[in-house]
């Protein structure tokens, strides 16, 4: 069975405020023209009342990189890697909906699109055990990362948001029976939701 976390928030005007814009202004990074670490499904240059994104949904690495022997036996198909699923149920939803959807390519053992700057989990170092591409990982490198793959893809929602202007925004994602060994968990749909501007 496949369990399914989606993530919902309304906006309570459709002058939507998602958007890294602001953000990578204020720390003089300026995003490619173009971004290949995304995937977006449907019209996505239309007003529409949803719009999805899904953060978790990539399993590519960009060029330059590259799994380690242990990372790629141990972690590549496993929910460390990816969501699984999150990105096909991204896709048939928004067919369903009619609405767009902008869903990450890459690992979120790459750089995580789902935490704050601030996270200790922004770029794993473990996922039961060792992460070899990212255990001896520098600040320039977390940098890189941040200005390659996090500002693009917060820029890329945030412009199609602004063209969109949903109402609400859902962020898809799967999870585990259990999460690091701990009991299981009695639901297989959960939604997280909060309402308001911000």
């Amino acid at each position: 069975i496949l369990m399914m976390l989606v993530r919902a928030r309304a906006v309570g005007s459709r002058a939507h405020t998602l958007t890294a814009a602001a953000f990578s202004s204020s720390c003089g990074w300026v995003p490619a023209p173009s971004y290949d670490g995304v995937n977006v499904f449907g019209d996505a240059s239309v007003e529409n009342d949803v719009l999805i994104t899904c953060e978790h949904g990539g399993e590519a690495l960009p060029v330059g990189y590259a799994w380690g022997p242990n990372d790629e036996d141990r972690l590549v198909g496993t929910h460390w890697f990816v969501d699984v699923g999150a990105k096909e149920c991204t896709a048939d939803l928004a067919a369903e909906l009619r609405c767009p959807a902008v869903c990450a390519q890459y690992s979120r053992l790459l750089l995580d699109l789902n935490r704050p700057l601030a996270s200790p989990t922004l770029i794993r170092t473990d996922a039961d055990g060792p992460i070899e591409m990212n255990k001896d990982i520098t600040s320039e490198e977390a940098v890189k990362r941040l200005q390659d793959h996090y500002v693009p893809y917060h820029h890329t929602v945030g412009q199609i948001a602004e063209s969109v202007r949903p109402r609400l925004l859902v962020s898809m994602h799967t999870f585990t029976g259990s999460y690091e060994g701990g009991p299981a968990r009695q639901l297989e749909v959960g939604v997280l939701n909060s309402v308001g501007d911000g």
